[in-house]
């Protein structure tokens, strides 16, 4: 469902895996969450959904993101082997 994850803090600066090779993103197929980080710092992190690997998880995705389900929620950075 999910291809390609940044996190823009600021004007124009971007943090992603060094090795992401970067392309023009379909508008479509992005959701925007605004972000508060425990410290108070706020951000936005871009998701590229990927409805031709999982129609109905996006679909379901975006339906619940636009009736505020995930407004309040916290999320996590997963790690590969770094927290087992």
């Amino acid at each position: 469902m999910v291809s390609t994850l940044a996190w823009l803090q600021g004007p124009d600066r971007a943090m992603a895996q060094s090795d992401m090779t970067w392309r023009e993103l379909a508008p479509e197929n992005l959701a925007y969450m605004e972000l508060v980080l425990a410290g108070g710092e706020t951000g936005t992190v871009i998701i590229e959904l990927n409805p031709r690997f999982a129609p109905e998880t996006v679909k379901q995705f975006r339906r619940l993101a636009s009736e505020g389900f995930y407004r309040g929620l916290s999320f996590y950075r997963v790690i590969d082997g770094f927290v087992a």
